[in-house]
């Protein structure tokens, strides 16, 4: 289970220099009494606390109601009694701007802010003023201006700031190293910030940091060192009472746990998680950890309470209208009825778990848009805001000039002059625009053929690997004379395929075996090309005869390939290897072994019907914590039987309707077919699949082959 979203919502709450919560309401008469308290006071640390609630209690109000009172506060800038207070207010007007998306009035008083600050040499104000500015640009996605920023607060802060201060600096610029992936900083920045735990009165940040620290050495693998990590920061959580990070930091130790394989531990502090979200009405938290232990449960071959948890939470989830776990839950049901044999209702969830994780993925590449879009208007506004700010300081250098000109002829000669430079400022600025027009034109027609260079560059990548993959299968005249009497039915979803066969012979035993390796497209051809080689390599070198040997050793050749003896994704393949031979007069001696994929045969006798050999629940390459062994089946077929192998790519295809061919569809197909020439058997099934895809999508590579013994 991941608990970073959680993380990083209370990283949120330690990054504000101000860290207060208002509980006055938001009407009018609360706001005027906020206001007119403050004129009446005196008192300058009095009037500072008053002015904050005055501006969080603001935060809240409609537009309307927002516009009286920013007035007023902008008013507050004349009752500053000091340089340090009217620098703050600055920022704090421009802080409400902000919360309103003005950025151009905000920019205005951020500006003034550092203006006073400068002017002053205050320079514990200016750093805040970087502070704020570098949260202004994160949240614009602008995350190298971001960091430009909280730089220089934490060198002015260094020598000018509070500890208070500078710890802020230094969890802003840590944890933006972290979400860049640039670990060696951000454990540095970290390990600074705890380095001051004694000098500060903000716990939280000494937690977040601990708790980053976790996070880090759980991403390296590092799972010792990440509950140390953790354990230091729940300690902390513990002995200052806060049940946010408790909750917290059990679920982050429970993930570890559970990763460990400690499953005990793991749903013990899931519980106390569990239990902490639902007090605090936390759902989003609270449904992450009840399908991470509906995921633990299923690990453990503990179904029932596995799909009572899905259950639980897939109430919860639309109780609560929480969308994105859903994906996590339907693939957890998914395969709570695919154990329990109950292939249909399996296949329900299924269908809803891609539907939802295509809307998600949707929904990420419509963010993602949305970002570029909202980047591009930032910089147009921030353009604009500049634009205006020289506008205004000319405007300001003319009235001057004006004030002091008496003179009659004097004004209306500088009218004359400023009227004559507005126009040639305004032309000049027009061509300007023209010029800026034409270059970014001329900048997207060339970004333009750069993607269209690029595309046709991948394009022809694809079209070479067609080539070696093509290159790669058995060639015609092989399978003439090895199979004699057969048909092969091959369709990749793309140009090129994860499902390949593979034919070979050694002595007078003849092997034919169907693989579907993991993804299809180009991350399936490559997976094909590995396999391809080590079958060659396994019984060539490794001298494997038998099916079952076959796919052992294939299996341990692909996780040596791949390097991934402890990895928990699995990276194989799916396959059905038969091997025969010539055993008596009119008959065969065939074995086989499968891994997640079947064997189906039909017998020359009066009442033929489609007889399935069953497989192993294993796939070639994948992580099992149990010993992998495979079946061998061995059979004595007369002459004129018919085998068939396939992948799931035929079984697994929707129609518009949604609903899937299936495998007992695919076996009638055949019984109702079976007397038909083997070549006329392939041109029905290519009419019959393209009648049932019509307007719909293929969703997988399919591959069948068909053999008579003769």
């Amino acid at each position: 289970m991941d608990f970073i979203q959680k993380t990083l919502l209370s990283f949120c709450l330690c990054i504000c220099v101000v860290n207060r919560a208002s509980t006055q309401d938001n009407s009018n008469s609360t706001l005027e009494s906020f206001y007119q308290v403050i004129l009446t006071t005196s008192e300058e640390a009095r009037a500072e606390k008053l002015m904050l609630d005055y501006m969080f209690a603001m935060r809240a109000t409609n537009d309307s109601l927002f516009e009286i009172h920013i007035k007023k506060f902008i008013k507050l800038v004349d009752k500053c009694s000091t340089p340090q207070q009217c620098t703050g207010l600055h920022l704090l007007i421009g802080k409400l701007y902000r919360d309103r998306e003005r950025f151009e009035q905000m920019m205005v008083y951020f500006n003034k802010s550092k203006e006073i600050a400068q002017k002053h040499r205050l320079k514990r104000e200016e750093g805040k003023y970087y502070l704020e500015l570098g949260e202004f640009y994160r949240t614009k996605y602008q995350y190298n201006e971001a960091l430009l920023n909280y730089l220089k607060a934490q060198e002015i802060f260094k020598k000018h700031g509070t500890k208070l201060l500078l710890a802020y600096a230094i969890n802003n610029i840590s944890s933006q190293h972290y979400g860049d992936g640039n670990y060696d900083k951000a454990i540095k920045g970290f390990r600074q910030l705890i380095a001051l735990e004694k000098n500060l009165s903000e716990p939280r940040l000494i937690i977040n940091s601990w708790n980053t620290l976790g996070l880090i050495d759980r991403n390296k693998g590092l799972y010792d060192k990440a509950l140390r990590n953790y354990d230091k920061a729940l300690k902390l959580a513990v002995g200052t009472k806060d049940s946010a990070w408790i909750g917290i930091m059990n679920g982050n130790i429970g993930t570890v746990y559970d990763l460990k394989g400690d499953y005990a531990e793991a749903e013990r502090r899931y519980l106390i998680d569990q239990r902490l979200s639902y007090r605090q009405k936390e759902w989003g938290s609270l449904t992450n950890v009840m399908s991470a232990l509906g995921d633990m449960y299923l690990k453990q071959g503990q179904y029932i309470k596995a799909q009572n948890m899905y259950d639980s939470t897939l109430r919860l989830c639309e109780k609560r209208d929480l969308y994105e776990i859903k994906e996590r839950v339907y693939r957890g049901l998914s395969v709570v009825f695919q154990k329990a044999e109950k292939f249909e209702q399996a296949n329900q969830y299924l269908q809803l778990y891609i539907e939802v994780r295509d809307s998600i993925l949707r929904r990420q590449t419509q963010n993602k848009l949305e970002k570029v879009e909202m980047t591009y208007r930032f910089r147009e506004q921030r353009n604009e805001i500049e634009r205006l700010q020289n506008k205004n300081d000319l405007q300001n250098a003319w009235n001057v000039i004006i004030t002091l000109v008496v003179s009659i002829v004097a004004i209306i000669a500088l009218v004359l002059y400023r009227n004559n430079r507005i126009k040639q400022k305004n032309n000049e600025a027009l061509k300007e625009k023209q010029e800026e027009i034409t270059i970014q034109r001329d900048a997207i027609e060339k970004k333009s053929q750069i993607l269209e260079s690029r595309n046709q560059q991948v394009q022809s990548s694809i079209r070479a690997a067609f080539v070696i993959q093509n290159a790669l299968l058995p060639q015609q005249q092989k399978l003439d004379r090895l199979l004699k009497n057969y048909f092969i039915f091959y369709r990749p979803r793309d140009v090129v395929s994860g499902d390949f066969y593979w034919v070979q012979q050694a002595k007078n035993t003849v092997y034919i075996g169907v693989l579907d390796c993991t993804g299809h497209g180009v991350p399936g051809a490559f997976m094909s090309l590995i396999a391809n080689t080590l079958l060659d390599k396994v019984l060539r070198e490794k001298h494997k005869v038998v099916p079952a040997d076959i796919l052992f050793q294939l299996h341990l050749e692909i996780r040596k390939a791949l390097r991934v003896p402890d990895a928990r994704d699995n990276f194989g393949l799916d396959m059905g290897l038969i091997a025969m031979k010539p055993h008596e007069q009119d008959r065969y001696h065939v074995q086989f072994a499968g891994a997640k994929l079947s064997l189906y045969y039909i017998l020359p006798e009066t009442n033929p019907e489609v007889y399935e050999t069953a497989n192993d629940r294993l796939s070639i390459g994948g992580n099992y914590n149990r010993p992998v062994e495979f079946t061998n089946y061995e059979f004595t077929f007369p002459k004129g039987s018919l085998l068939y192998l396939s992948t799931d790519g035929i079984a697994d295809q929707n129609n518009k309707s949604r609903k899937s061919f299936t495998s007992d569809k695919l076996k009638n197909w055949l019984l109702e077919h079976y007397t038909f020439a083997l070549d006329e058997q392939c041109q029905k099934l290519n009419e019959m699949m393209d009648a049932y895809m019509r307007d719909t999508e293929q969703r997988d590579d399919m591959l069948l082959i068909g053999i008579q013994l003769i």
